[in-house]
């Protein structure tokens, strides 16, 4: 057996599907006093058996994180917090009705324990402000999201890095993003119920767009408890449309909605866009759905936080070649363009709703933002938009690229190794936004 100095990490999930998936991937166990500890490939520890949200109000699930922390105290080692495919709010997690100040939460036990450091590993971007903890919280990017969003069935990568710079192919666009295409401006699947979306789904009912527009789909997908859920009530009573009868009647209805499937089939014109005859290799079922609609609404689960998070539902129109504009976080589209990504403000500018603190009022200005610099005028929108194709679809590949650089900066066989995103600080949050502000 490793000597316990050999290990590099020893590191608690954050959430319980974190750490029941680590169960059958651990090369084998090891016991301190009434704890389990796996061992990786890599000779790194999880904490089996237990996840910090459980801490929070389980004395038995704290207890084996106190221990595991002693055990990180006997042997010097580092220890971690991992999730690799989500943002965590460090300052105001919401667990069972009641919120925590997560690095309050650790600190305590890492002074207790006299751990001087502690890995913070997630998906969001954001730096942790240090000044006011003893402990150095080291924060690394892992969002295997963005791997996963990736699929090469549609022959992108090629096209956009090698076959258009061939002078028989120059004065041609893909076809993902060939605007003749083009017949509606959104594209928004949508499923579980959360304030944003409902806002912009009664924001577009109220414009009158979301019915005109077959892409703009809002489905429960029969997942538990969405078919039910209270989220639209709730709308219905807070300040926002308790005094708005229009809006009230779109919410009262939401439940009984007829839930539409978007279109699915594709087409294109073999002959005028690369590549020729690509329908033997199979496109993903998407392809229809990507060629029909001018941009993707990016209509993210997370509204509040700061530690800013790239998800599956920005990541793929990037790789698919469609512009997109985000509904989310405070700030989110702001900050993907700090960092290098185009998001089209001079199509839809963001300033109208992206620094807006309250996420109702955020998701309204939102719609209204879109209704006004897309939807009002599509037919004369789009007849600019295939006059300046050429200039589109650079700025479309730029984006495909630099998220492409950053797919392979995060790989799933790197994500899975802890001790390669410790040890190697590629992966260190201030340094990771620094080389992809770098990505061409």
């Amino acid at each position: 057996m490793t000597e316990p100095e050999d290990f590099r990490t020893c590191i608690v999930n954050m959430f319980i599907s974190g750490a029941d998936s680590w169960k059958n991937i651990v090369d084998y166990t090891i016991n301190f006093k009434d704890i389990e500890l796996g061992v990786t490939k890599d000779q790194s520890l999880v904490l089996l058996d237990t996840d910090l949200e459980q801490c929070f109000d389980d004395k038995e699930n704290l207890h084996r994180f106190k221990t595991m922390l002693q055990y990180c105290e006997i042997y010097d080692i580092v220890p971690g917090l991992y999730v690799n495919h989500e943002t965590v709010k460090y300052e105001q997690h919401e667990y069972k009705g009641t919120e925590y100040n997560i690095l309050d939460f650790l600190e305590n036990l890492c002074v207790q324990y006299n751990r001087s450091m502690m890995y913070l590993i997630d998906a969001g971007m954001s730096p942790i402000a240090q000044s006011q903890y003893k402990t150095f919280f080291k924060k690394f990017v892992a969002n295997i999201w963005i791997e996963t969003s990736y699929s090469d069935k549609v022959l992108v990568n090629t096209w956009v890095k090698h076959e258009r710079f061939n002078p028989e192919q120059q004065h041609k666009v893909h076809l993902l993003c060939d605007q003749s295409y083009v017949k509606y401006p959104f594209l928004c699947f949508m499923s579980r119920s959360k304030f944003t979306r409902l806002t912009l789904y009664t924001e577009s009912n109220k414009l009158g767009f979301w019915d005109t527009n077959p892409y703009m789909t809002y489905k429960d997908f029969n997942q538990e408890g969405e078919v039910e859920s209270p989220v639209f009530k709730l709308l219905m009573n807070s300040e926002h449309y308790r005094d708005d009868p229009e809006g009230l009647k779109i919410l009262s209805e939401f439940k009984n909605r007829e839930q539409k499937t978007a279109p699915g089939e594709f087409f294109y014109d073999s002959l005028k866009n690369w590549p020729c005859g690509i329908g033997g290799v199979g496109f993903p079922a998407s392809t229809k759905s990507i060629q029909e609609n001018f941009m993707t609404i990016s209509a993210e689960s997370e509204d509040k936080t700061a530690n800013y998070f790239i998800t599956e539902k920005t990541i793929q129109p990037m790789f698919n070649l469609m512009p997109v504009t985000i509904l989310g976080q405070p700030g989110i589209n702001g900050f993907m363009e700090s960092v290098g990504f185009d998001m089209f403000k001079d199509i839809v500018d963001y300033d109208l709703w992206d620094g807006e603190e309250d996420s109702v009022v955020r998701a309204k200005k939102f719609t209204r933002a879109i209704y006004d610099s897309v939807v009002v005028d599509f037919d004369n929108f789009m007849k600019d938009k295939i006059q300046r194709q050429q200039e589109l679809a650079e700025r479309l590949y730029n984006n495909y690229n630099k998220m492409y650089a950053l797919k392979n900066r995060m790989s799933s066989q790197k994500l899975q190794n802890i001790s390669n995103i410790v040890d190697n600080n590629s992966l260190e949050v201030s340094r990771m936004l620094l080389w992809l502000k770098e990505q061409a």
